[in-house]
């Protein structure tokens, strides 16, 4: 039984990097009812972001107060995988005809 989603075309139905980033870190703030974990060991949380740092934007209910959510490499690495995952074509080959 699969008790997540099917991940195989996640970087056509969630392009965004935004997105992706902001799911891994708190899920439930873009899926209420999602049972997927957060992952805060790929983040962190600092007073501002450096420039050459990604910062998450979250919506502003998981923003944390005076805060900033800045993607660590490994998240960054992830997020590329992800927005990889572009499965757009038919699984099996047409019947010829």
């Amino acid at each position: 039984m699969r008790t997540g989603p099917d991940l195989f075309n996640i970087g056509v139905r969630q392009p965004s990097a935004d997105w992706q980033y902001g799911h891994l870190f708190q899920p439930r703030a873009y899926v209420k009812e999602s049972i997927m974990p957060s992952y805060p060991y790929l983040f962190e949380i600092k007073d501002k972001a450096d420039k050459d740092e990604v910062e998450v934007h979250l919506p502003p209910d998981a923003q944390p107060k005076g805060k900033v959510v800045v993607a660590k490499p490994e998240a960054i690495d992830l997020v590329k995988y992800l927005q990889s995952l572009k499965r757009n074509y038919p699984v099996l080959p047409e019947e010829p005809q």
